[in-house]
């Protein structure tokens, strides 16, 4: 089918079942995500690997993110044909992932984790731009939109820790490529959007852009941010098992944190409108800071553990859809999808990299509580950044 056949196949469909696909898709994305954040760690430790392993495969597939859909972008913005390289990369990732699941050693699994994530990186940054032109037309909010992607990681993340927990974890990686498969299956029937939708602005340059001082402050944002989440994502549920808890109580706890980042997506909007950007950022990294500089002290407590969880709402769910507002107001038209792509290359790529394997070597020669001190740390960083930010660059300029 033809870019200008698209279109106008998706005018034909009404904004309800517009709106249920692109929900379908982040409910995939995220129940992916749900699966392999909390247990591909424990599943990697029970081949018999270590910790450095641990952050070697979690640093790596966040390595290859710096450049990955930077290419992509680059190359979307300039055939147009975002949905369509969704389509083939979402299916591609599935069958590497498949192959690298099961490749014997750990140098052909870091090679598997990259030719994977070649086509894994692909497919967010550019469905978050043909998303954000679908709601540009039909008015609906961005969050509306996305808790969808939160539903589908707390009912993955539920499901697997009851699952795992009876029937071991030896099925993972076959649950995951399931779930990869459906992902892709819902970018196979998401229209691309209506060239209306992405207006021309005069004077775009990429590169004046990332001069510019507010997007420099806010990538480095974005970049400590993620740094800090790098032993939540590879060593959380490591560190819960260590101190005695099941994989259904460690699905709980991961769970728990994303039902209060879909409870805030419904006023998230609001937040942005009433408060600003620049606010719901210093919130964002005031609570991540607190999250992980108090987790060490916290993790013999199951009810102060929830506690620190319920943060989740502020340290993730407000600073992306705080990013993903400024990502989009910096970057306008045919600079979407690489404005997407930098905002995923320098936090989840570069941020994630550094702090995966930062996380791995530390967590074997210092120690865990020590690695979550230091995360805590850079979250504090984050928060000076974000108040020495001018207001007027760094506002909503309107609720997503």
């Amino acid at each position: 089918m033809s870019v200008d056949q698209e279109p106008q196949q998706s005018e034909l469909l009404s904004d309800s079942a517009l709106h249920g696909r692109l929900g379908l898709f982040y409910f995939a994305f995220y129940a992916v995500l749900g699966a392999f954040l909390p247990y591909w760690s424990l599943w990697i430790l029970d081949q018999g690997f270590d910790a450095w392993a641990v952050g070697l495969v979690f640093g790596s597939l966040a390595l290859s993110r710096i450049v990955v859909p930077v290419l992509w972008g680059w190359l979307a913005d300039h055939t147009g044909q975002r949905i369509q390289i969704v389509r083939w990369a979402s299916l591609a990732a599935a069958l590497c992932f498949g192959a690298m699941a099961y490749a014997p050693g750990l140098h052909w699994m870091l090679l598997g984790v990259l030719a994977y994530a070649v086509f894994w990186h692909a497919c967010l940054p550019l469905f978050e731009t043909v998303a954000l032109d679908h709601i540009a037309r039909t008015g609906v909010a961005y969050t509306r939109v996305r808790l969808w992607g939160s539903v589908g990681f707390v009912m993955t993340v539920v499901l697997l820790g009851w699952l795992l927990q009876s029937h071991g974890i030896d099925w993972l990686p076959v649950l995951i490529v399931l779930m990869m498969l459906l992902m892709s299956l819902a970018a196979w029937f998401t229209p691309a959007p209506s060239r209306a939708a992405v207006p021309a602005v005069a004077g775009q340059n990429l590169a004046t852009t990332l001069r510019q001082p507010a997007v420099l402050a806010l990538l480095a944002i974005c970049f400590l941010s993620q740094l800090s989440f790098a032993p939540y994502y590879g060593f959380f549920s490591v560190y819960l098992e260590d101190a005695g808890y099941s994989h259904a109580a460690i699905g709980a706890l991961w769970a728990w944190g994303v039902v209060a980042e879909i409870i805030v997506f419904l006023r998230t909007g609001q937040l942005l409108s009433r408060f600003g950007a620049r606010w719901i950022m210093m919130a964002a990294m005031l609570s991540t800071a607190l999250r992980w500089g108090a987790l060490p002290a916290s993790v013999d407590s199951a009810v102060a553990l929830v506690a620190l969880q319920t943060l989740h709402f502020a340290s993730f769910g407000l600073y992306h859809a705080a990013a993903i507002t400024l990502i989009q107001r910096h970057f306008p038209g045919g600079l979407r999808a690489r404005g997407q792509a930098m905002y995923s290359a320098v936090s989840f790529g570069l941020g994630g990299a550094l702090g995966g394997y930062l996380s791995g070597w530390l967590w074997l020669r210092i120690n865990p509580d020590g690695v979550y001190w230091l995360a805590g740390i850079a979250g504090a960083i984050g928060i000076l950044i974000a108040y020495a930010l001018p207001r007027d660059r760094l506002s909503a300029s309107r609720p997503q």
